[in-house]
């Protein structure tokens, strides 16, 4: 089987999960960080010979990790509200983040926008972080300031400098292909660059269009609106789970 993994109110990953059967994507089960937060049972195996998980849900359904063959994942947080009268709640919050860690990782299929220390469904970064690596992709940038007032113990949001009333455009990389309406060759190029350098496989990027066609990143997220990139993401996705596509696993 195939797992959509999202937040209840992911109305992106609802289309999209749609639009995978809709590609014969099947069997495709749409699982809730709520569904997995409040399972009935764990089993999770990790050592030299066996990394496996098995998750009992609420709804008498198991999810196996060995029967996964691919999952497109859109994690955003674990739920702990039941640990709330726990003792020790901080720390169970910790263990529990851990094992969401550890047995998202322990999937061997194709998975989209693996887990990492910083990011359930892939690593949030602060802005600065994001316009440094977009330079870096050869993506133009603009200025950024950022200032602290360590004596009042007050704080300043970034001062991000694009001018107002531009044109704004998206752009999502998605398995190392590039989707947007008439994009320049070196965006194009920039912006699968800046997933490469950011280990994002699903990454959508937005910029604003001065009067001369000057493309300028604003930012970059996890988590984009996938319905942005209509059937030809949707495509691309079930050829990247179904194993059929370009890139590797």
């Amino acid at each position: 089987m195939w797992v959509v993994l999202c937040e209840v109110n992911d109305l992106a990953a609802l289309w999209a999960y749609q639009g995978l059967i809709d590609k014969g994507l099947q069997p495709l089960e749409l699982i809730s960080s709520q569904a997995l937060s409040y399972a009935l049972k764990w089993d999770h195996q990790v050592g030299s010979e066996i990394v496996n998980v098995k998750i009992q849900l609420t709804n008498d359904k198991m999810l196996d990790g060995s029967e996964i063959k691919g999952v497109l994942n859109r994690l955003v947080v674990v739920h702990t509200e039941h640990l709330a009268r726990f003792p020790d709640r901080e720390y169970a919050i910790q263990e529990y983040n851990a094992l969401f860690l550890s047995w998202l990782n322990s999937i061997p299929a194709r998975v989209i926008n693996r887990a990492v220390p910083y990011g359930l469904s892939g690593q949030w970064r602060h802005l600065s972080e994001w316009i440094w690596m977009a330079s870096k992709s050869g993506l133009y940038t603009p200025k950024f300031r950022q200032s602290s007032d360590i004596y009042n113990n007050t704080h300043t949001e970034p001062e991000f400098q694009a001018a107002d009333g531009l044109d704004h455009r998206e752009v999502i990389v998605a398995c190392g292909d590039v989707i947007g309406s008439e994009l320049p060759d070196n965006i194009s190029k920039g912006s699968k660059r800046l997933s490469e350098i950011s280990g994002t496989d699903l990454l959508g990027i937005r910029f604003a269009v001065d009067s001369s066609e000057k493309w300028i990143f604003e930012s970059a997220t996890p988590l984009p609106d996938l319905r942005l990139g209509g059937d030809e993401l949707i495509e691309i996705l079930a050829k990247s789970l179904k194993g059929t596509g370009d890139e590797q696993p």
